[in-house]
């Protein structure tokens, strides 16, 4: 996967741009998030 920026607010709605990014790349916003979580929590 490629990141040309990652906005700290990035707009959410359905069609906003990082979720339609995602879509097209067959990735849910779902799946970024439940990602995010997973590795802050085994930061502690």
């Amino acid at each position: 996967a490629h990141f040309l920026e990652v906005n700290v607010a990035p707009g959410l709605t359905e069609t906003s741009l990082l979720p339609m990014a995602l879509e097209s790349d067959g990735t849910r916003l779902g799946e970024v998030f439940a990602e995010l979580i997973e590795r802050a929590v085994a930061r502690g």
